[in-house]
């Protein structure tokens, strides 16, 4: 009779362990899933403001150079000296462009505006350069008027050498024509890359997101080692 009610007593506790461990896994696993859910959410959330925060600085980088193209003064090139000056307070007023430069259809700069770290400065005639042969210009110069050009993140080159240190550069560009329709050259903004990574790092909201850059090459643009950077990316 014991021994009945002692297996008796086994079969119901099993029964109800076997039950209890079912509704605690499934409470489990509903509570892991909306907690995936949850995350999933706000990393969806968070890409979607990135990509508003690109999408932003795009239209105000091509909307900048295309004003700069369609400048009277530009049109009739007339006083180079007077639009070095325009040029160079636009760069004053804007702040976040490496280079400001026109550029003639023979790829020799014509104006160039430096950024200096704050300072910007104009480019005297020794020491412009050419940039023939260079694909942001011939990509830029073969277009349209008033189609843009946006170059992929890559590294400053000046006199045919990487600038140190490393300093990624987007480049925005657009044929420039004069009063009389004729392609005469481009206008060129060189905007740091740094300064796009910054806007879209200090943007994280999620505390489980970080912050990557790749190029369609798979080479790294911005890592949380800076090792890495401009480094091929083994997937």
């Amino acid at each position: 009779m014991k021994k009945k009610i002692l297996k008796l007593s086994l079969k119901i506790f099993f029964i109800l362990f076997v039950i209890s461990s079912a509704i605690l896994w499934h409470m489990y696993d509903l509570t892991y899933k909306s907690e995936i859910s949850k995350i999933r959410s706000r990393e969806i959330n968070d890409l979607n403001d990135r990509n508003a925060i690109v999408v932003r600085i795009m239209d105000s980088l091509t909307s900048d150079v295309l004003f700069l193209s369609r400048l009277p003064d530009l049109k009739t090139y007339r006083e180079p000296e007077h639009i070095a000056e325009l040029f160079l307070e636009f760069s004053l007023a804007k702040k976040v462009y490496d280079q400001v430069r026109f550029i003639d259809s023979s790829g020799k700069e014509q104006i160039r505006i430096n950024w200096d770290n704050g300072s910007p400065k104009i480019v005297e005639r020794d020491g412009l350069q050419s940039k023939k042969g260079r694909y942001y210009f011939d990509d830029t110069f073969k277009l349209d008027k008033e189609q843009i050009f946006i170059s992929p993140l890559d590294l400053n080159i000046e006199h045919g050498k990487v600038e140190e240190a490393l300093k990624s550069m987007l480049r925005i560009g657009t044929p420039f024509y004069d009063a009389y329709n004729n392609k005469k050259g481009i206008v060129l903004l060189n905007y740091c890359g740094k300064d796009l990574i910054d806007e879209l790092r200090k943007n994280i909201k999620s505390k489980y997101s970080e912050l990557y850059f790749l190029n369609q090459d798979g080479y790294w643009l911005y890592s949380d080692k800076k090792e890495n950077e401009w480094g091929i990316h083994v997937f």
